[in-house]
């Protein structure tokens, strides 16, 4: 039996270059992992050593769906931990993804935030969003994170005997 594809929506002469897909279908993906532990005590949010995936639009209406999924633990007790997502298109300025107008100094709005109510409790954190780059040109997203006390644990607990992996992974998807 032989099976037929049909597209409804073409653009011009009916060639893969110029087929419109529906608005929400995936055009591509890409991941990127750690594997090693990162280490932090600080206040102030800073970049994740390689936790980051890069990713250039076929489209400039394109919306980026992000996925963060990580591991954290703390050495401290009744502390949080703290990871953001931040968008760099081309080198230019650095973008907190997910932020919005209710971001202000605590730092909440488009962050993911886990307490710790015990010392060294390994936590699995899930974060997901959408960023409208509005761009063709090659897009960076990286991990950022940090403590409001003790040592916050990337991919692993403070005494290092649960050794994971974290992962950002990055959607186009057609409008």
């Amino acid at each position: 039996m032989a099976s037929t594809l049909t597209v409804d929506n073409i653009v011009g002469a009916t060639t893969a270059g110029n087929v419109k897909l529906p608005a929400g279908s995936i055009l591509q993906c890409k991941s990127g992992t750690i594997n090693s532990r990162f280490q932090t005590s600080s206040t102030s949010f800073v970049d994740v050593t390689g936790f980051n995936v890069n990713i250039t639009p076929k489209y400039s209406t394109s919306k980026i769906l992000v996925q963060l999924s990580a591991v954290s633990s703390l050495s401290a007790v009744s502390r949080v931990s703290r990871f953001r997502v931040i968008r760099t298109i081309s080198g230019g300025s650095a973008v907190h993804v997910g932020a919005g107008d209710a971001d202000g100094t605590d730092g909440f709005s488009g962050t993911r935030t886990v307490y710790d109510s015990g010392a060294d409790e390994l936590h699995q954190v899930h974060w997901q969003g959408e960023d409208s780059p509005s761009t063709t040109t090659a897009i960076s997203y990286k991990i950022m994170c940090c403590t409001n006390g003790g040592t916050m644990n990337v991919n692993d607990r403070n005494n290092g005997d649960m050794s994971q992996t974290s992962t950002i992974t990055v959607w186009e998807l057609s409008q």
